[in-house]
């Protein structure tokens, strides 16, 4: 509600009578949605600082600003050292213009989304401070004053505002709702926009604004500039900083809640597996009681020795009560591994859920912008490296695997991303995904863990739908790519293939 013409011209005005005279000595940025624009009068300087963010447009002006140490991109240059010769408005529209020597503007388009700052220069393209707006290259800060308002014959009363689009929806709305008590004719229509003209500002609300309507509960201000910059402390102070460290907050509060469902799930199956007896002991007990045990019987009351207690075993009545037995320590054998497996999930998915409640706890304790600021670029960084990055990471058990996106993707995994103590997996005699599983100095790859890429490997690949999927496992060293050969082709000169399941990602849950 603040970036619309009626705030604009008040602030055209107070920044004229501010800044008429002054010299533009520069125009830098540290961050890439927030621009300075520095003017020197006398001994005096002040700093107009301009926001361009996708979710928040403003400015305001300071006497104070500290440089940030670090990496500068400066701007604008050829206007630097040029003298203010006046600031207005674009007439009934979004734009502030700085007329400086030499016919050179500055235009701060207020556009929404399509926000920009920009340079005309005479005989030259414009300087877009941001460059991908490309069609601003082409505005000319004269040419833009075309708007004006309606005539008496061309007005009408029904649909006051309709051919008049300079009002965000706010604005329309508290007028439209004045319009309908008054006689609505041209005259209060032109009374209507006059005391927008000459309105005081009003601050405050959540989030934010800046209003020209009365509020008692808002603060008011006769000054458009410091209107704008209270207004600019509150919405960046604090609603901008609550809702971008909600922002930050939110994907690990959901991983939070998905790791303690996946370990509620965990403890379930291992509960599950402790009350039943296990295959091992039904095994033992066969084995002890073969000579009581009749051919060809499906199921048989035994002592179980381990609880003194009987106990009623199923049998395969096509198979010797020691085949069953044997059945049976094989399926104990997957039990037993089950088991290692769910506890090794078990403190993964523990270890992961404590540095989830670690960041959420260092976060929360932020309490200023520019360490929240700090953090949102590191997140920020963190998932643009993901985007371009060629493949797909996780970690299991404290072990990285890497996965391919595609076959161009898969080249560059292997080619470029790979050691050559990494191993090296893929689903056999099927297109699919490389999988890496990272080398660590010392420690010999756990079963487990290649069992879990193996895994990857059949689930990213066109074997996926299968109970079970044959998986090449071997040393990233064997693995070759011949001259010519189509992109995700490789030569394997030795390996050793795993038979398992198929399981995404997800498996992982968090």
């Amino acid at each position: 509600m603040h970036n619309h013409y009626f705030v604009l011209a008040k602030v055209s005005q107070e920044l004229n009578n501010l800044l008429k005279g002054a010299t533009f000595s520069e125009a830098y940025s540290h961050e890439k949605n927030e621009l300075i624009l520095e003017f020197r009068l006398g001994e005096e300087y002040f700093f107009l600082k301009v926001f361009l963010f996708p979710a928040f447009q403003s400015f305001y002006v300071s006497k104070e600003f500290s440089k940030a140490r670090g990496q500068v991109f400066h701007c604008f240059q050829d206007a630097w050292n040029k003298k203010v010769q006046e600031v207005d408005v674009v007439s009934f529209d979004r734009c502030l213009r700085i007329r400086l020597e030499a016919e050179h503007t500055i235009l701060l388009k207020m556009y929404g989304k399509r926000s920009n700052c920009l340079l005309f220069r005479p005989g030259k393209n414009n300087e877009l401070y941001h460059r991908h707006f490309a069609s601003d290259a082409s505005l000319h800060p004269e040419a833009m004053d075309g708007m004006k308002l309606p005539d008496s014959d061309s007005f009408n009363p029904e649909k006051p505002f309709d051919r008049f689009p300079l009002f965000p929806a706010a604005v329309e709305a508290a007028l439209s709702s004045q319009w309908k008590q008054s006689s609505q004719t041209y005259t209060q229509f032109l009374q209507l926009l006059d005391q927008l003209s000459h309105s005081d500002f009003f601050v405050g609300g959540n989030p934010p604004e800046l209003s020209l309507f009365p509020n008692k509960e808002y603060k008011s201000y006769s000054s458009a500039l410091d209107a704008l910059q209270e207004f600019n402390r509150l919405y960046l102070g604090e609603f901008f900083f609550t809702t971008t460290k909600q922002k930050l907050l939110q994907p690990l509060l959901q991983q939070k809640i998905r790791l303690q469902k996946y370990l509620e799930q965990l403890e379930k199956r291992k509960q599950a597996l402790t009350e039943k007896i296990p295959y091992a002991h039904l095994a033992d007990i066969l084995m002890a009681h073969l000579h009581e045990i009749p051919g060809g019987c499906q199921e048989i009351t035994l002592l179980n020795f381990y609880t003194n207690q009987n106990v009623t075993i199923k049998l395969k009545k096509e198979l010797s009560p020691q085949k069953n037995a044997e059945n049976f320590y094989r399926k104990g054998k997957n039990e037993k591994k089950e088991w290692e497996e769910l506890e090794a999930l078990w403190e993964s998915k523990q270890l992961a859920l404590q540095e989830t409640e670690t960041s959420i706890l260092e976060l929360q304790a932020i309490s200023d912008w520019p360490a929240l600021r700090k953090r949102n670029k590191q997140q920020l960084k963190t998932e643009e490296e993901e985007k371009i990055l060629p493949y797909k990471k996780t970690v299991f058990l404290g072990w990285e695997i890497r996965i391919g996106k595609n076959a161009r993707s898969n080249d560059e995994l292997t080619q470029r991303h790979a050691h050559k103590e990494d191993l090296w997996l893929h689903a056999r005699d099927a297109a699919g995904s490389h999988v890496i599983l990272k080398y660590q100095s010392g420690k010999t790859f756990p079963k487990l863990v290649i069992e879990r890429a193996a895994q990857l490997a059949a689930w990213y690949s066109k074997r996926k739908t299968e109970s079970m999927c044959p998986v090449i496992v071997t040393p990233k060293k064997f693995v070759r790519k011949k001259k010519g050969a189509p992109e995700g082709s490789v030569i394997v000169e030795r390996e050793e293939v795993l038979l398992v399941s198929p399981k995404g990602l997800s498996e992982d849950a968090g």
